[in-house]
C-alpha cells in the first residue's frame, strides 16, 4: 500500500505558530470546545469522533488499499454507538465520514497522550515535536485489536517485504490527529499571547496618560 503524509509541519512547536491558522475554523472550535473544564465525557467522545471524522477525509485520498479505507470507515465489523456519531451527522453535511471504532479508539489514545504532555509541561519543548508524539502513540496502542475487518487482509501480507497495512494506518491517523492538534493548541497560546500583548499595551498606555 502507497500512503504518504505531508512533512511541512516544523519540528519545532515555537515555529507551528507560523502556520495555525491553516487548521480548519470548525476543527478548531470543537478543540475549544473540548478543552473546556465543564465539558462532560460523552460531549467529548463526540467531539473527537467528529475531529476523527475529519482525519479521515484528509487522510482517505492517501490510502489507495480498498480494504483499509473500508476499514478505516464505519462498517458492520467495526460500528460507533449511534449517539457518538450524532455529531458528525448534523455538521458534516456530506463532507465528513463516519470514522469506525477503531478510528476513534486511536483518536482517543492521542488525545490522552498530548494532555498528558501538556499537562507535564513538556509539550512545547519536545523536539521533533508531531512525529515524536506519533512514535510514542503507535507504541501504546496494540492494533492487533484493532481494524477486526482486516484480520484476513493482514494474513494476505508478507511482513518482510512491506510494512502490514494496519501499521501504515495507524500511523496515519495518529500523524494527521497530532498535527490538527498541535496546530489548535497553537492557536490557543497565539490568541493567549494577543491577550497579553494587549492588556500591557494597555496598561502601558494609562501609565503614559497619566504622566503626561
Amino acid at each position: 500500500m502507497s500512503v504518504e503524509e505531508s512533512n511541512d509541519v516544523p519540528a519545532d512547536i515555537e515555529l507551528v505558530f507560523e502556520i495555525a491558522e491553516q487548521l480548519d475554523s470548525t476543527v478548531n472550535e470543537a478543540f475549544v470546545g473540548i478543552d473546556s473544564i465543564e465539558t462532560t465525557d460523552a460531549f467529548k467522545q463526540r467531539t473527537l469522533a467528529y475531529i476523527a471524522g475529519y482525519v479521515l477525509f484528509k487522510i482517505l485520498p492517501k490510502v489507495d488499499c480498498f480494504d483499509c479505507r473500508n476499514a478505516l470507515k464505519e462498517n458492520s465489523y467495526d460500528m460507533l454507538d449511534p449517539n457518538i456519531t450524532r455529531l458528525i451527522r448534523r455538521k458534516s453535511n456530506g463532507k465528513l465520514v463516519i470514522p469506525s471504532k477503531s478510528t476513534l479508539n486511536i483518536v482517543l489514545h492521542a488525545e490522552a497522550l498530548f494532555l498528558t504532555e501538556v499537562k507535564n509541561g513538556l509539550l512545547p519543548r519536545t523536539n521533533n515535536l508531531i512525529a515524536n508524539l506519533t512514535l510514542r502513540v503507535l507504541r501504546e496502542v496494540h492494533i492487533q485489536d484493532l481494524f477486526p475487518s482486516l484480520a484476513n487482509h493482514t494474513l494476505q501480507q508478507n511482513p518482510a517485504f512491506e510494512e502490514m497495512h494496519a501499521v501504515t494506518i495507524v500511523r496515519l491517523i495518529i500523524y494527521r490527529y497530532m498535527k490538527v492538534r498541535c496546530l489548535s493548541y497553537c492557536n490557543v497560546i497565539n490568541q493567549q499571547r494577543k491577550n497579553t500583548t494587549f492588556s500591557r499595551n494597555k496598561i502601558t498606555k494609562s501609565i503614559q496618560f497619566r504622566r503626561e
